[in-house]
């Protein structure tokens, strides 16, 4: 019970990026622009089998692998933070990185024509500045993590960070 709001919330995030992407593949066309904003922004469907900005094509071993290390870092973390008030924000930063790592795994092991062979199916695009292609799971990692970025670097002070230390490295 402790963990219930915790994973619903991850699933709730989960869930709302991946019914995004279904329903991407099933109602556009690949490679084609859908306005919303006019010249601005839009929806441009295309599939990613690398990392961001697609560097990397063709690796998804090696990014499941990462992923999976990631996740359980971030669990871990969560794990250890969960019991001190002061770092609810940066557990809603674990959460919402976490979420945004399965989401994108999830494409990477199931959304392909084999089995670990997938893609990261993304579609938001701001074409008035020709900014990649990116999907909810993007937004949620890159948000929550500069949140994380200025919340240990504005909000926390030393004595902080040797508590969240403490935390993080206590043997159970």
């Amino acid at each position: 019970m402790k963990y219930f709001f915790t994973l619903l919330g991850a699933a709730g995030l989960i869930g709302l990026d991946q019914i995004s992407k279904y329903w991407v593949t099933q109602h556009l066309t690949m490679y084609e622009y859908h306005p919303i904003f006019g010249d601005i922004f839009g929806l441009f469907y295309l599939e990613n089998s690398g990392i961001a900005w697609g560097m990397f094509q063709n690796r998804q071993y090696l990014f499941i692998l990462l992923s999976i290390l990631v996740v359980i870092f971030l669990v871990f973390c969560y794990v250890r933070l969960i019991q001190q008030p002061k770092f609810l924000p940066l557990n809603l930063c674990i959460l919402f990185l976490t979420s945004g790592a399965v989401g994108n795994m999830i494409d990477r092991i199931f959304h392909g024509d084999a089995l670990f062979q997938g893609a990261v199916v993304d579609f938001l695009y701001i074409q008035i500045i020709h900014f990649p292609v990116f999907n909810l799971a993007d937004m949620f990692v890159t948000f929550s993590f500069a949140a994380a970025m200025i919340l240990l670097i504005f909000r926390y002070k030393d004595e902080d960070f040797q508590e969240l230390k403490n935390c993080i490295f206590r043997r159970s």
